[in-house]
């Protein structure tokens, strides 16, 4: 008796392991079957934002889905259209409209004839930073008021 009361309550327990399982794996999942995953690694991302646009050849293409910071890089998931098939060895960067516009993805193409797959990484070209231009800007500066005249 006691037999048989152990199993249920297992059977019960792996049955509801699996429905939150099951449950978790969907949520994770894209929403829209019309889109499809990639993800693109970078250095820095600075002001990009989770919901920015995605553009190819200036058009918008897809949004920002997930922006994670790990110690090497910074990964930054964005679903396109199923439509879009983009090159392999395409690139990513990000572009600012504007000095002080909002950021967002761009997609450069290769001139493969291959394309990615969903879920595929693609490589990441991190902006300039204006902070970090500045301060080379000055440093040149000050070099070309020291030299002698």
């Amino acid at each position: 008796m006691r037999t048989k009361i152990f199993a249920v309550w297992i059977l019960i327990f792996v049955t509801v392991f699996a429905i939150v399982g099951l449950v978790f794996w969907k949520i994770s999942q894209p929403r829209n079957p019309n889109r499809y995953e990639l993800r693109a690694q970078f250095e820095t991302v600075s002001g990009l934002k989770e919901g920015a646009t995605v553009r190819f050849r200036g058009m918008v293409i897809g949004n920002v889905r997930r922006i994670i910071v790990n110690p090497q890089y910074v990964e930054v998931s964005f679903l396109i259209g199923k439509e879009i098939k983009l090159p392999v060895g395409s690139i990513v960067q990000i572009g600012s409209q504007g000095l002080a516009g909002e950021s967002y993805l761009e997609i450069v193409p290769s001139s493969a004839s291959a394309f990615l797959a969903p879920g595929s990484v693609l490589e990441g070209k991190s902006p300039v930073d204006l902070t970090e231009l500045q301060v080379k800007a000055l440093v040149v500066l000050s070099e070309i008021v020291a030299i002698p005249f």
